[in-house]
């Protein structure tokens, strides 16, 4: 009797393993998907997605597959299970090469894992496919800010700005666009047109860092007083503010700030450099020993040491 030939055996072989699976009825995965939604409802997302990998097991249908597997990606970037949310979405990106949805979901992720290069391409794709996808051209200009692109992070930002010019995101985006490439003035006038409709102590505050870089002190000033005005009390605060004052020849209004800034950040090294600078102009080498010397216990940078390593001590 001949043995049976290699082709027989392997159908029986994989007809016996086929068979071992539980493959579930159309019944039930309509009922495993409307679980699994329900849990995403309720952000399970762990669950959810066991529930969307039993669903989406062997024999689901192409209609079911499409659907669901953006679903299934989702709950794992949810979970930050990046690698099995990229496996998902691009599995379902195979349904249709050019779903715009799909391709935003895959450059989401990418951003995430810093695959910011293949995650600006995907986005390129997205607005070649239809333009008037603006949340593409928002994500495109942040990644072309965060990798340094600023002109093309600019053109991406005022593109976006014309088609929604209301949008504190995107004004907010481009004021960092130009700080980063050190137009300073225009970030500032961006700040200003966004805290005249959104006021806020913080926005104030990183208004009045903007304004002392570009070297305006006067505008620096009067953006730290309206953070004081609404409500901010932190010893940075203080300590900007009294530099300024004594920057402008104020040394005694400088001391009263620098001290509310010991008091709100007891130890602040910068503060009590700053005190020790103005103690010794004042020709109090006493006093500027002992700042300078409490500054050394707290300094919090290493240019605040390299500044107290020349500074003058009792031993000097």
């Amino acid at each position: 009797m001949r043995s049976p030939a290699r082709w027989v055996v392997v159908l029986a072989l994989l007809a016996s393993s086929v068979s071992s699976f539980a493959v579930l009825s159309k019944k039930e995965r309509a009922a495993g998907a409307d679980e699994a939604r329900a849990l995403m409802a309720s952000k399970r997302y762990e669950e959810a997605a066991k529930r969307w990998e039993d669903v989406l097991s062997y024999g689901a249908s192409n209609k079911l597959l499409r659907r669901g597997l953006p679903q299934m990606g989702r709950c794992y970037e949810e979970t930050q299970n990046y690698q099995k949310a990229l496996t998902a979405y691009q599995n379902a990106l195979r349904f249709d090469e050019d779903d715009v949805d799909r391709l935003l979901d895959l450059a989401r992720v990418y951003v995430r894992v810093d695959l910011d290069r293949e995650a600006i391409e995907l986005y390129k794709r997205v607005l070649k496919l239809d333009k008037d996808r603006h949340d593409a051209r928002l994500a495109l200009a942040r990644l072309f800010l965060k990798t340094g692109q600023w002109d093309d992070a600019r053109r991406e930002g005022e593109l976006y700005a014309q088609w929604e010019p209301r949008d504190f995101t995107v004004a907010r985006l481009l004021a960092e666009v130009d700080e980063a490439g050190g137009k300073l003035p225009s970030a500032a006038g961006r700040r200003e047109g966004i805290l005249s409709k959104d006021p806020s102590p913080d926005g104030y505050y990183d208004l009045g860092r903007l304004w002392v870089r570009a070297g305006n002190w006067d505008s620096a000033e009067a953006a730290f007083g309206r953070a004081e005005d609404l409500g901010m009390r932190t010893g940075s605060l203080y300590l900007y503010r009294g530099v300024i004052r004594w920057l402008k020849g104020d040394a005694p209004g400088a001391r009263v700030l620098w001290g509310k800034a010991l008091d709100r950040y007891p130890g602040m090294g910068a503060a009590h450099f700053f005190l020790a600078v103005a103690a010794l102009e004042s020709g109090d080498r006493k006093q500027a020993v002992s700042q300078a010397a409490q500054a050394a216990t707290g300094a919090q940078s290493d240019f605040l040491k390299e500044l107290l390593a020349d500074f003058p001590t009792e031993k000097k």
